[in-house]
């Protein structure tokens, strides 16, 4: 049973006439006729001047239902397109071939109903997975977090530590009363730090990058290139002939708002 729907976000559109040539202009129109032709596209708009909404696939596609939807959107609703949003419970799931299949018949009753489509580059929000495949294809291109641990001590006395997961960004020692710093990344050896402390109260820090959750490494443009071949390549080489006249636009949304690897060194070599 087919149950994907529309749901609708509205988007605001801006409008120009379009300029003829100098050789075909007509003659200017006074404020009278801009009025009107203003009033007339805001009454009854152009089908290239409506709204599109965000389209969840949430169940079984099928041609059918695919047609029926999209009619109706554009017939009943008004809409000018539909921008698709591929979720978990899509079936068949996303970017198999049973997928890409049903996704042609998008782009097709579209293009015949003369409805624009805008493709989102992933599944659900936000942004990055590639449906779980990268993760899976390059580990090495995930997001990271930068991780602070922390020690008290007191000196004088001999300290050691064994590093926490992750790669080592750097250490720091600092007097929590004078607030004297010290970087102590050189005494880093056979995966442990250690310090001979001097006299008084030191704050320890050691800072270490972690590959976390499954999000792309937005801040690295190799890494956003490897995510483009398992989403963005992956349509265009199935649909080439629909970029640039079916699908008109592409969007990305919600990218995660955690610290990631490039800011933990931009951050570290400031101090």
């Amino acid at each position: 049973m087919a149950m994907f729907t529309v749901c609708v976000t509205f988007t605001v559109v801006a409008y120009s006439a379009p300029q003829a040539s100098r050789e075909t202009a007509p003659p200017p129109r006074t404020p009278a006729d801009e009025l009107a032709m203003w009033q007339k596209d805001f009454k009854d708009p152009p089908l290239a001047l409506k709204t599109t909404p965000l389209w969840a696939l949430n169940g079984r596609l099928t041609r059918e239902e695919t047609a029926s939807q999209l009619k109706a959107s554009r017939d009943i609703s008004g809409f000018a397109g539909v921008a698709v949003m591929p979720i978990t419970n899509t079936d068949p799931k996303y970017l198999t071939e049973g997928y890409f299949a049903r996704y042609a018949d998008i782009l097709d009753i579209s293009k015949e109903l003369g409805m624009s489509v805008i493709l989102y580059d992933d599944v659900d929000f936000p942004t990055g997975t590639a449906g779980g495949r990268m993760k899976a294809q390059f580990p090495a291109d995930i997001a990271s977090r930068l991780d602070k641990s922390e020690s008290n001590v007191t000196g004088p006395q001999a300290w050691k530590m064994t590093l926490p997961p992750g790669i080592f960004m750097g250490a720091v020692a600092m007097n929590t009363k004078s607030l004297e710093r010290r970087d102590l990344s050189e005494h880093l050896a056979d995966g442990s730090l250690a310090w001979q402390v001097p006299v008084g109260e030191w704050k320890i820090m050691i800072f270490t990058c972690v590959r976390h959750g499954e999000h792309v490494d937005y801040l690295n443009p190799d890494s956003v290139d490897r995510f483009c071949t398992l989403t963005y390549d992956q349509y265009y080489k199935r649909f080439a002939s629909h970029f640039g006249s079916t699908i008109t636009m592409n969007f990305f949304d919600d990218m995660p708002g955690r610290p990631m690897r490039r800011e933990a060194r931009l951050t570290l070599s400031r101090r």
